[in-house]
């Protein structure tokens, strides 16, 4: 919608590099985040720890439930 209104690209391309910064820092200051982001790709790995829930849904709705 930004690019429709005539933003000039400048304008959302300079903030990117702070932003892609600020969510490296967030992730090396918070490793429980970094687990639930690997565990949301490859939940299969984490099915007994950080991904459970979300495999317990699973087995929940292929059982019919």
């Amino acid at each position: 919608m930004l690019i429709i209104a005539g933003v000039k690209w400048w304008h959302i391309l300079t903030p990117l590099p702070f932003f892609a910064i600020a969510f490296l820092a967030a992730l090396t200051r918070f490793p429980g985040r970094m687990q639930r982001i690997w565990a949301f790709l490859n939940p299969e790995k984490w099915a007994d720890s950080a991904a459970y829930q979300a495999t317990q849904s699973l087995i929940a709705l292929g059982s019919g439930g």
